[in-house]
């Protein structure tokens, strides 16, 4: 069976291989940190089934601000090719997981469980069960939250960094970018938060990142 685990979390990632590695099925795993390369991968290879977190980073191409959790492209995808695919995700909303049942996915779990619990959640999915659990339920997703989890690291570094008053060069030299690069991220970030300046874009993004964290 080929399966496709999508997440940008390092040590979720790693969750997710051992928890596969423990069941010890012979599954072919690949795995992929970002939405550009779940969306490049499920196009070009007919995988049996694909794990997805809720909250991945957006492709870099979009400057748009997200109004839903970027995991449902995933899903979409996945419909389109017939792929059976489940949702895992640290936190979501009762509205997330209804959304994410509408639109195909057979299973919602959070990250958190134990190894045990995951691998037996999975296990079941993979059966061709539909599972549901959630005791991580909240309230509607704050679109602060969505904003700030559909970063890529490379720009949550670059915003951070503006934060604390670096220039444009000072940025560059600390991100391992060009300056061009640099501009070109903060552009995009002005356009999502809708700021007209540095200054603007400064104060979003630090309102944003607090309002996030709650």
């Amino acid at each position: 069976m080929k399966i496709l685990t999508v997440e940008d979390q390092g040590l979720d990632q790693m969750g997710l291989e051992r928890t596969l590695q423990t069941m010890d099925h012979g599954y072919l795993v690949t795995m992929t940190t970002s939405l550009e390369g779940a969306l490049e991968l499920i196009d070009r290879v007919k995988f049996d089934f694909v794990f997805s977190d809720l909250h991945i980073y957006r492709n870099e191409k979009y400057s748009t601000p997200v109004t839903e959790p970027l995991g449902f492209e995933v899903l979409s995808a996945c419909k389109q090719r017939a792929i059976r695919c489940a949702m895992i995700s640290a936190y979501a909303s009762a509205e997330s997981i209804d959304e994410a049942k509408r639109r195909g996915a057979c299973s919602f779990f959070p990250k958190s469980l134990s190894v045990p619990l995951m691998a037996s959640i999975m296990s079941l999915v993979l059966k061709n069960e539909t599972f549901t659990y959630c005791p991580m339920v909240a309230g509607p997703e704050p679109k602060e939250r969505l904003l700030i989890s559909s970063l890529t690291p490379v720009q949550l570094k670059v915003l951070e960094l503006l934060s604390d008053g670096k220039t444009y060069k000072q940025i560059s030299k600390l991100a391992n970018i060009s300056e061009n690069s640099v501009k070109s991220i903060l552009g995009k970030w002005y356009a999502m938060s809708a700021s007209k300046n540095r200054a603007e874009g400064e104060t979003e993004f630090k309102r944003l990142s607090a309002n996030a964290r709650q």
